[in-house]
């Protein structure tokens, strides 16, 4: 194997096993499988000018959750990346959900990856019960990042931005507002909730992670369950 596949290779695979590590989606779940999902995937890369630029990738489900046979499709690849010069990589990796064993994966572009055309690549799912992880290019901005970008498929059909801690919704279901949901909801609820105490207020961890208005909604205990597994290591903001 030439050096310029390990680099490749390697960049995917050390990102990929920190899925289980980094990830708080498999504390929050979406529907069952069956329907497509779509995503505006965003990502900043350096062009052949050696620029930063800007992109907003379109990633398409065939199911609304991860599973065997399942097809990923990613259009709107940037055809001027300074790296490739015409394709940029890309590469999935599936991850064994609970083990978190690096399952298989598939790398494009680049200049070993399988060539691809009109800035598009279809992925297919190989095994049931894994999630994937996303990279793009190879970092030329001097983030310290190894990749241009790197985003997190939960198992459940969630996805994230591992640079920005935040999910990712879909494109057809836009994440509501702090200023929505406290109109339009009624969060007394949450805001007398018996698990409520002097570290944690159910109402106010709800206003605070809009991400999980539309992950878990209001409701107070399952709120409380993600703080306790996972928001207070993450250092929410819970009151």
């Amino acid at each position: 194997m030439n050096q310029k596949i390990k680099k490749e290779l390697a960049v995917i695979v050390v990102m990929g096993v920190l899925l289980l590590a980094l990830s708080p989606l498999a504390s929050v779940r979406s529907a069952a499988a069956g329907v497509a999902k779509t995503f505006t995937i965003p990502l900043t890369y350096t062009n052949t000018t050696g620029k930063k630029a800007s992109a907003n990738l379109t990633m398409t489900y065939t199911t609304a959750s991860l599973t065997k046979g399942t097809v990923i499709k990613l259009s709107g690849l940037p055809s001027d990346s300074i790296y490739t010069g015409a394709n940029i990589n890309c590469g999935f990796i599936e991850i064994d959900s609970k083990s978190g064993d690096i399952l298989t994966y598939k790398l494009f572009g680049g200049t070993n990856g399988t060539a691809y055309s009109n800035g598009s690549v279809s992925y297919t799912m190989q095994n049931a019960n894994a999630g994937a992880t996303l990279t793009i290019g190879l970092n030329q901005n001097n983030t310290g990042n190894p990749s241009d970008g790197y985003y997190l498929l939960d198992e459940s059909g969630l996805v994230a931005d591992v640079y920005t801690g935040k999910f990712i919704n879909e494109s057809t279901a836009p994440a509501t507002t702090n200023t929505t949901a406290t109109t339009s909801i009624d969060l007394s609820g949450l805001a007398n909730a018996s698990v409520n105490n002097s570290e944690f207020n159910a109402k106010a961890y709800y206003e605070n992670n809009v991400d999980l208005q539309s992950a878990i909604g209001p409701d107070a205990q399952a709120l409380y369950n993600h703080w306790v597994n996972y928001g207070k290591a993450e250092g929410r903001k819970a009151k």
